[in-house]
C-alpha cells in the first residue's frame, strides 16, 4: 500500500516534489495501489517509485522520469507518457491500451519485447501525427 505521507507530498507539484526527492535521493517513493486517475506528473522525478498495482488511468506524465520504477500490473489506460523516461523499469503485466508513448525511453526494444508485450497494448503507442 502507498505510504500516506508521499502521497501528500505529490499534491503541490513538481517542484516541490523534486526537492523532497533531491533532499532524499536514498528514499524509494511507496505509491502502490494508490488511485492516481488522471493526476499530472509532467515533470516529475519518479525514478525508482514503487507503483504496482496502481492506477493511473489517464495520468499526464510528459518529461517525467519513470526510470528504474515499479510499475507491475498498475493500469496506464489512456495515460500521456510523451517524452518520459522508463529506462530499467519494470512493466510486466502493466496495462497500456491507448496510451501515449511518443519520444519515450523504454526500458525494453520493441524488437526484444513485443512479442511478450503484444497481448498488454491491446490498443497502440502513438507514434506521433498521422502522415498524409
Amino acid at each position: 500500500m502507498a505510504d500516506k505521507d508521499h502521497l501528500k507530498l505529490l499534491a503541490p507539484g513538481a517542484e516541490d516534489w523534486n526537492a523532497w526527492r533531491d533532499e532524499n535521493p536514498s528514499l524509494r517513493p511507496d505509491l502502490s495501489v494508490a488511485d492516481l486517475t488522471a493526476k499530472k506528473f509532467s515533470g516529475f522525478n519518479l525514478k525508482q517509485a514503487n507503483l504496482a498495482w496502481g492506477d493511473l488511468r489517464e495520468a499526464r506524465c510528459e518529461c517525467t522520469d519513470l526510470s528504474g520504477a515499479d510499475l507491475v500490473d498498475a493500469n496506464l489506460r489512456k495515460g500521456t507518457f510523451r517524452a518520459s523516461h522508463f529506462n530499467a523499469c519494470k512493466m510486466k503485466k502493466a496495462y497500456l491500451a491507448e496510451s501515449d508513448f511518443f519520444a519515450q525511453t523504454l526500458p525494453f526494444t520493441i524488437e526484444d519485447q513485443l512479442e511478450d508485450l503484444r497481448p498488454l497494448f491491446q490498443g497502440y503507442l502513438s507514434a506521433g501525427p498521422e502522415q498524409e
